[in-house]
């Protein structure tokens, strides 16, 4: 079977091959070094991130580092988030081994769900509210939606400007049950349910128990959500 090579590898073949030999081992040609550490950060970037628009630019680094003897040369990115300023180390194995750090500066720009018009709080989000951009991850928060499919069906918790991002702390699920709302009641008699209603005294999300009042028999009980509109007595 043939065997693919990596990005990262033909990266620094590549610069091997522009490689001089000096005594004690190949020098890089700072070119080719350069255009090195790009590649091996581009594949390592677009692995974590594979729908990112994503542009490389290596940082400026004395060429006397380039012209440093080495047998065996390795590349590696060492940093955790792989957007804005990312370290890349260049490693030389062997009986004299150096270390030498170069930067990058990585722009990934990532699809996020925007908003299409203004939402006003307390409204369910439908398609026709949301788009998706790319956007630089640098401008970005944390649990930004990706996906607009996540929040389709939910309700905004607070006013979002039109071609905002959306970001999961400003929508919520909304209720499956809520307080003073009419439902059905299914009991469980063995392998039978039995269905009558009865009024809701709390809000409840699936799977949450909640204080409801049996309308037939007035009496207060605590069912489990299980279905809009719906509860059960017993847990499913």
């Amino acid at each position: 079977m043939e065997k693919r090579t990596s990005g990262k590898q033909l990266a620094l073949l590549t610069a091997l091959l522009a490689a001089v030999w000096v005594p004690g081992g190949l020098a890089l040609d700072a070119a080719a070094l350069r255009e090195a550490l790009r590649q091996t950060t581009l594949e390592q970037v677009r692995t974590a991130y594979p729908d990112a628009q994503i542009e490389v630019e290596v940082a400026a680094f004395h060429s006397a580092v380039a012209n440093k003897p080495c047998a065996d040369f390795k590349l590696e990115v060492k940093a955790s988030r792989l957007y804005g300023r990312v370290p890349v180390m260049v490693r030389c194995a062997g009986a004299a081994p150096w270390t030498f750090y170069a930067s990058t500066q990585v722009t990934a720009a990532v699809p996020v769900v925007v908003s299409r018009q203004p939402i006003t709080s307390g409204t369910t989000i439908s398609e026709d509210m949301l788009q998706t951009r790319h956007l630089d991850m640098t401008r970005l928060r944390s649990q930004v939606m990706r996906k607009p499919e996540d929040v389709l069906g939910k309700v905004a918790k607070r006013n979002i400007n039109s071609g905002q991002p959306i970001y999961m702390n400003q929508v919520k699920t909304p209720w499956a049950v809520q307080k003073g709302q009419r439902i059905a009641i299914q009991a469980r008699i063995g392998n039978t349910y039995v269905a009558t209603h009865g009024t809701a005294l709390q809000n409840g999300h699936i799977g949450e128990q909640i204080a409801v009042r049996n309308d037939a028999s007035e009496k207060l009980i605590r069912p489990w959500v299980s279905a809009p509109g719906t509860v059960t007595t017993r847990p499913r």
